[in-house]
Order: C-alpha cells, then structure tokens, then sequence
C-alpha cells in the first residue's frame, strides 16, 4: 500500500461520507426504515440484544438453544422475538461468547434505540475506511479511486449491511487490519485482529491459512 498524502486521504474519505449518506437518502423511506424495533430494520443486529438480554437474566443456557428451520423454539428467545422486530423471527445468536461480553458493556448504557444508532454509525465509519483503504491499494489513479469509493459507499450492498445492522464491516475491518498488519511484519498486531475479527464473526478463522498460503513459515 502506498503512502498517500494527507489532503489525498481526507479528499477520499470526504467522498465516502457523502456517497454513503446519498446512498441512505436513496436507498430508505425514512419515516418507514426507521433504526427502531418495530420495523424490518435491525434484523441481524438484534439477535445480539436479545442475547445480552438473556445474559443479564441469566438465562445464558438459551442463547445458543434457538435453532432457526428445525422446528426447536427456545420459549425464552421467543418471549423477546415479540417484543421487538418481526425480521428477528428464525434468526439466532452465532457470534462466539468472547462477541457478547463485548457487546454487553454497551448495553448496559444504552437502551435499544441509542444502541442501534451508536452501531449504524460505528458500521458506518468503517465502511468508508475500508472503501478507502481499498481505494489506495488499487492501482489506479485519483479518479479512478474517487469513481470506486463513491461506487461502494452508495451501493445496494453497502446500505443492506447498515439497514440490516450487520457485524460484517466490522469483521472485514479487522481482517484486513490483520492482513495489512502482517504483509508489514507487525505479526503481534496481526495476531491481535485475527482474534478481533474472530471474536466478531467466525468466518474469519479461516484466515489461519494465510502465512500457508503465503509460503512464509
């Protein structure tokens, strides 16, 4: 990755912001995809509330005891599925344990709404780094990666993952922390977000192969 200049990286990151709030504008009906729990919105971020939920009452035993398509309701997971968005029916908690303690100093300032802003923006914000981050490691040119950064922040794609409130940038973020971590020999780093991005989500302990890959052992 190249070393950009300053003005260059704000330029980009000035872009970002503001296809991804154009992108939004276009994308959502504000007064029906409101970040709340009475709508489509939210559906794979809730689950994890309702996962901190059920460890603040200790009923820990029905956070992972909800298989979705097998005819297995965990009557405690219900009692929180009607509560709060109907898109968080046959949805379960599939992050790993170390993901919840995380999440549970959050919660325990927040209520859901607060939360649920506090999450769209962190989601936000890493979205436009790493459309940035990718920008600057293209071989391309400042309006090519101008043209590729307003293309991902505005995207369909982009905008699900914040309306969805899904840990997927956050996952992406810290493997290419890693990645990029590694190709420089900060191996303590790199170590340090693969356990991040494993704790996240757990498609990411793939990322275990790398240095085989790499042929570098």
């Amino acid at each position: 990755m190249r070393e950009a200049p300053f003005r260059e990286t704000l330029l980009y990151l000035l872009i970002a912001v503001t296809a991804l709030s154009a992108g939004t504008r276009m994308a959502h009906d504000p007064d029906r995809d409101q970040l709340r729990s009475d709508g489509y919105a939210l559906t794979d971020y809730l689950p994890t509330y309702i996962a901190v939920q059920l460890y603040n009452e200790g009923r820990t035993a029905a956070i992972y005891d909800r298989r979705p398509y097998q005819n297995h309701v965990n009557p405690d997971w219900v009692r929180y599925e009607r509560t709060l968005s109907p898109g968080t029916f046959d949805t379960h908690f599939t992050n790993m344990p170390a993901w919840l303690w995380l999440f549970y100093g959050l919660a325990g300032l927040m209520d859901l709404e607060r939360l649920a802003w506090f999450n769209w923006g962190f989601n936000a914000i890493l979205l436009c780094g790493v459309a940035v981050y990718l920008a600057l490691i293209a071989p391309a040119g400042p309006v090519g990666r101008s043209l590729f950064i307003a293309a991902f922040c505005s995207s369909h794609i982009a905008q699900e993952l914040l309306f969805l409130g899904q840990d997927f940038p956050k996952g992406y973020a810290a493997v290419l922390w890693c990645v990029h971590s590694y190709l420089r020999r900060r191996y303590l780093t790199s170590a340090f977000a693969y356990v991040l991005a494993a704790i996240i989500t757990p498609w990411a302990l793939v990322m275990i192969l790398w240095p085989g890959l790499q042929r570098d052992y």
